[in-house]
């Protein structure tokens, strides 16, 4: 009886090292498959996905598609009176312009590609470049940082600004001058042959700068005569300043009358008729009228 009572312990010794085995080589097995799971998540992973249109460079807003695909809009200040005409896009594929617009709102439909943007307003000028995808719509933007500019002198003057980068405005012959500029620090200056005024004005986005630069003047009414009469021929008039022994010629005309406008200081007049030579200086003062006549006998 005992003996029998013996075999039956290890008996069920056996059996419960048999399950307890059975177990681990279950649990190991489990545990095998699901590294092999997590190994191959990882590796997923690690080749990434193709990229899709929003993370690749679309240099642009992407918004809903409504039919078209390419948005153009820009906000300005309406102090500046900027008409729609003078706001200008180009739009560019592989360095050929395809479309040119004007105005401050468009919605263009153009198929899939790469294009570059370009917009002018006045002097100031910039590019975008966009990338644009079948069924969606792209809003390129424009910070457009503009003011503008109108200054004036007493006189038809010839003008230089010079802004930020050096760049250098010339406008010739004209008492007052009215351009869109970039935002930035210009140097404006109005030039007579026989003087120059400067002024340092900023402009800031959004704002109507205007400016006076004053030009003081007198003017100069040249006649040359011959027997107490106008000549009323062909000649030539050399007009020259005199400043520190220096003398500078400002002036040659080619009537036996001209008015001409001059700064304050000393002049000298030189008329010239076949093998005739007649000269004379004098001072002008600002707002005065200076009669020169020169015979020429």
């Amino acid at each position: 009886m005992t003996q029998l009572i013996k075999i039956k312990r290890m008996h069920s010794y056996a059996v419960q090292l048999t399950v307890t085995a059975f177990c681990i080589l279950l649990c190991s097995y489990i545990l095998s498959v699901h590294a092999g799971e997590q190994r191959s998540v990882d590796t997923s992973f690690a080749t990434p996905a193709e990229l899709s249109v929003l993370s690749k460079p679309s240099f642009g807003k992407v918004i809903s598609a409504n039919g078209k695909s390419l948005q153009l809009d820009i906000n300005l200040s309406k102090k500046l009176l900027i008409a729609d005409s003078a706001i200008k896009w180009q739009i560019q594929r592989s360095g050929k312009t395809i479309r040119e617009l004007k105005g401050s709102h468009y919605s263009v439909k153009l198929p899939g590609g790469l294009y570059k943007v370009r917009l002018q307003v006045g002097k100031y000028q910039a590019e975008k470049q966009v990338m644009l995808q079948a069924g969606q719509k792209i809003q390129p933007y424009f910070q457009v940082d503009i003011g503008r500019l109108q200054v004036s002198a007493d006189h038809p003057v010839d003008w230089e600004i010079k802004g930020p980068g050096n760049r250098v405005y010339r406008i010739n012959d004209k008492q007052s001058v009215n351009e869109i500029l970039p935002v930035g620090r210009y140097q404006v200056k109005a030039i007579l042959p026989a003087l120059a005024q400067e002024q340092v004005i900023d402009v800031q986005s959004g704002q109507y700068v205007m400016q006076h630069l004053a030009m003081p003047l007198g003017k100069v009414n040249l006649m040359a005569i011959r027997n107490n009469q106008p000549l009323l021929q062909a000649m030539k008039w050399e007009v020259f300043r005199l400043e520190k022994n220096n003398r500078h010629k400002i002036g040659e005309y080619h009537l036996h009358f001209e008015s001409i406008n001059v700064p304050p200081g000393q002049y000298e007049a030189v008329a010239r008729h076949q093998d005739k030579t007649s000269k004379r200086r004098f001072w002008v003062q600002k707002e005065t009228t200076n009669r020169v006549v020169l015979v020429m006998e």
